[in-house]
């Protein structure tokens, strides 16, 4: 974002704005430690914590978040879901080595629920 030639950013309100300039319907900015920002169009932003508590090998996170939750966003999911799915696969993918192994449907499930208290 500091190619924007701004220091102080609304991370929120640039990403909108990347999102309708794309004519995207959803978009997300993970920032790493600090937060993942997922926007739909016609909703509020969505702010999510990271959910790793323990962070291994970061190679691969954003892949595992994008592609998680770019499936939920071809559901059609709310943007908090979609957001949170995402969330739960790139925690999932901290804890693996490089690539060593894909993350796990069931591992992100249990994940979920034990997150959810279900």
């Amino acid at each position: 974002m500091l190619s924007c030639g701004q220091r102080h950013l609304d991370f929120a309100a640039e990403l909108d704005s990347l999102r309708f300039n794309l004519r995207a319907r959803y978009a997300w900015l993970t920032r790493g430690p600090v937060q993942t920002i997922g926007l739909r169009e016609g909703h509020p932003a969505c702010f999510c914590p990271p959910l790793a508590v323990e962070v291994v090998d970061a190679v691969g996170a954003g892949d595992a978040f994008f592609s998680v939750a770019a499936l939920a966003a071809a559901r059609n999911l709310p943007i908090g879901l979609a957001t949170f799915l995402g969330q739960l696969a790139g925690a999932q993918a901290v804890k693996i080595v490089g690539n060593a192994r894909p993350i796990s449907r069931q591992t992100l499930l249990q994940a979920g629920r034990a997150l959810l208290n279900v």
